[in-house]
């Protein structure tokens, strides 16, 4: 499933591609609709380990090419039933999918994409699969698996009643934007930064640009670490001399890292940059990159600069 995974990657852009290509003409017999439905989280393996429940997409998978408001939030708030939450998101999957099908119908476009978040919000907050996450015990993960399979189960209904829809000559890609991990382990880039004296604080605990020479903004398993450097950043302290030094400091503080948990990158293979060019007033250009392992996070600049033992807590 990896491999296809890799190969949903490379291919279906060229797949699209060729598909907005003019080409030869097509008769009106010919011609169809391509189809694009996103679940926004989808594991590409879970569906194979869940094969039975999920029979439409299972197809689509063994067969591929050729083969804030009343929402989540709501229901972890207590504002409405577990219930009433899926009832409110499948009756909103449920407009998305036929909207999208009656324009297809409708309209016959060349390309027709549309989206379902509910893998995604479910996988975000009840992803509880592996004993070492905070809080687990089975009883717990249970219910939360029961929570993600409904969403995949919906996920199966679109696939299918899509399904039904293709002409002789339509086409059915199903994508996703990115897959899902357990994360138990955290690590804030900026406290290790703060740690070794390249950021510094004020009293009220914001950053002080004015004796900082580096800070990382981080997304999920991914930071960027930006030098403060002069006549490049706002309040810049660091010469384009000093730059390379400060870059290989920066190297050698999370090469330094030992836990083997958090850090994919060791000594010698920190991903950094060679450029101190400008990208633009809101575009810095990163000095190095830090790289987590699966199942583990690193925290933005603005959640934390202080030492995160885990950053994970998961609703009843």
């Amino acid at each position: 499933m990896k491999r296809f995974s890799r190969l949903l990657q490379y291919i279906l852009p060229a797949a699209l591609l060729c598909a907005l290509v003019p080409g030869r003409p097509l008769a009106a017999s010919e011609k169809g609709t391509i189809v694009v439905v996103s679940f926004d989280g989808m594991k590409n393996d879970y569906v194979h380990e869940h094969k039975k429940e999920l029979p439409h997409l299972n197809k689509i998978m063994k067969h591929g090419f050729d083969a804030k408001d009343i929402t989540l939030d709501a229901f972890k708030k207590g504002w409405i039933t577990r219930t009433e939450y899926e009832d409110i998101s499948t009756r909103f999957a449920r407009w998305v999918q036929n909207v999208s099908l009656f324009i297809k119908d409708r309209y016959k476009p060349d390309l027709l994409m549309f989206y379902e978040p509910q893998i995604d919000h479910e996988e975000h907050a009840y992803l509880l699969t592996d004993p070492r996450q905070p809080g687990y015990s089975d009883k717990k993960a249970k219910t939360y698996a029961a929570r993600i399979r409904w969403a995949y189960q919906l996920a199966d209904h679109t696939v299918g009643k899509t399904l039904q829809s293709l002409g002789e000559n339509d086409k059915l890609f199903v994508v996703s934007d990115h897959s899902m991990e357990p994360m138990h382990t955290g690590l804030s880039p900026n406290y290790e930064l703060k740690k070794h004296g390249l950021l510094v604080l004020k009293k009220n605990g914001e950053v002080d640009l004015d004796r900082t020479k580096a800070y990382a903004v981080a997304s999920g398993t991914m930071a960027h670490v930006y030098i403060n450097l002069k006549g490049r950043e706002k309040g810049g302290i660091v010469s384009k001399q000093d730059y390379g030094n400060v870059q290989q400091e920066v190297a050698k503080i999370f090469s330094s890292v030992r836990d083997p948990r958090i850090l994919m990158l060791r000594a010698g293979e920190l991903a950094v940059t060679g450029t101190c060019t400008p990208l633009g007033r809101f575009t810095p250009t990163y000095s190095a990159i830090v790289v987590a392992k699966p199942s583990s996070t690193l925290a933005n600049i603005s959640t934390t600069c202080w030492r995160t033992d885990w950053l994970f807590t998961f609703p009843s």
